[in-house]
């Protein structure tokens, strides 16, 4: 029996920061511009201080249609004392939340 996933949405998971807004709205627009638009596509972004408005701008690229944002606050210092339990201090925090992911 084969299972189908055509009706799941597409998950797409990425992190940012105020610095990367520009890079995370190219993203967004080039996603909605080659979306299949039979299918839902939520973009989850762990972020880390992006300000009010680059999230208004943000969410206002997806006011409507079949692309939904998402944002989850990143909790830096949890982050920061667990590298540092691995051991893996040199490693950026952007770097380490990626393995995460």
């Amino acid at each position: 029996m084969e299972t189908s996933y055509e009706n799941d949405p597409v998950v797409i998971v990425s992190y940012c920061d105020d610095n990367y807004i520009p890079y995370l709205s190219v993203l967004i627009h080039s996603i909605k511009t080659n979306a299949d638009q039979n299918r839902v596509y939520e973009i989850i972004i762990a972020e880390f201080d992006i300000s009010v408005a680059n999230k208004e701008k943000i969410n206002g690229m997806c006011q409507s249609g079949n692309v939904k944002i998402r944002f989850l606050k990143v909790d830096q210092e949890a982050i920061l004392q667990r590298s540092q339990k691995w051991k893996v201090g040199k490693w950026s925090k952007e770097l380490y939340i990626s393995i995460l992911i």
